[in-house]
């Protein structure tokens, strides 16, 4: 009963807690996934109710909701090392 106890703690942990909620008004342009381009080569302009209110963001529920969260936590935890990467990438000009 322990190890299956664990288990769960270490599933619960690794999922996000944010839940998506619809939102009130028009719909709205996704924040995840508008203006990208499918496999089709297709502009997607996909418009959503949901929203997650803790990231206060509006987002479609499959699969933008779920993606975006995964790249957020992941790019969350790598921060510096982005920020490094884009420096180096993006030296600083000087202005006159």
């Amino acid at each position: 009963m322990e190890n299956v106890e664990k288990g769960r703690e270490k599933i619960s942990s690794t999922r996000s807690s944010h839940c998506p909620v619809i939102r009130p008004g028009p719909a709205l342009g996704c924040n995840y996934c508008w203006n990208t381009v499918d496999n089709h080569g297709r502009i997607l302009r996909r418009k959503t109710k949901y929203h997650c209110p803790e990231c206060q963001t509006n987002l479609c529920i499959v699969p933008c909701f779920q993606e975006y969260h995964e790249r957020h936590s992941t790019t969350h935890t790598d921060a510096m090392t982005l920020t490094s990467s884009v420096m180096k990438m993006f030296p600083k000009t000087h202005t006159m």
